[in-house]
């Protein structure tokens, strides 16, 4: 078992479409080109806070079934229920990997303090894309697919990257859920 979890049709083509035509309509500046740095990523990056309803046109296409996902993922490892409290992470992105683009290096969720208490991460295609994401440890690739979600355990366990250089466009959705250590935290997964 690779804890990697594949759903298809998670949201509907219409629903991507929309997702994408509110991406790009987004002011420029408020977007994040080589978020990490050219020699690892090059892309253009929106920076979503599930608490700030600037971001609705977004949460209100992917909450429910981003949400209805990582119930199904829960349904089939029944243990994870069984670690400390735990939920989505504040902050999600909406990206953008232009041809030649792409997410260049081997990497991890949980690859620095600032990130250790992510648990899981998720990530939605948004559009077909002849790149997608390789798990060499797992000897796994998922191609990107139009309202596919993927889902996997944040650690180093789980190392990936894009398949790369992009070949076209790739949109995608990305975020993560977190543990939680303060009791007052709303558990919403």
């Amino acid at each position: 078992m690779n804890f990697i979890e594949v759903y298809d049709n998670v949201l509907s083509k219409e629903d991507c479409e929309s997702l994408i035509r509110h991406f790009e309509n987004v002011d420029p500046c408020r977007k994040q080109m080589n978020a990490v740095n050219k020699a690892q990523k090059v892309g253009t990056t929106l920076m979503c806070d599930w608490e700030d309803d600037l971001f609705d046109d977004f949460h209100n296409i992917i909450r429910d079934p981003l949400e209805a996902a990582v119930q199904r993922y829960k349904k089939k490892h029944t243990s994870i229920d069984k670690i400390c409290p735990w939920n989505q992470e504040r902050g999600y992105n909406v990206q953008r990997f232009d041809d030649g683009g792409g997410y260049f290096t081997l990497h991890c969720e949980q690859d620095g303090p600032m990130v250790s208490r992510r648990m899981l991460v998720w990530m939605i295609y948004l559009n077909d894309a002849k790149s997608g994401t390789e798990f060499p440890n797992q000897r796994k690739t998922t191609q990107a697919k139009t309202g596919r979600i993927v889902i996997w355990p944040a650690a180093w366990t789980h190392m990936h990257k894009g398949i790369v250089p992009n070949k076209g466009i790739k949109y995608m959705a990305t975020g993560w859920c977190e543990f939680t250590t303060r009791k007052h935290e709303k558990q919403s997964v």
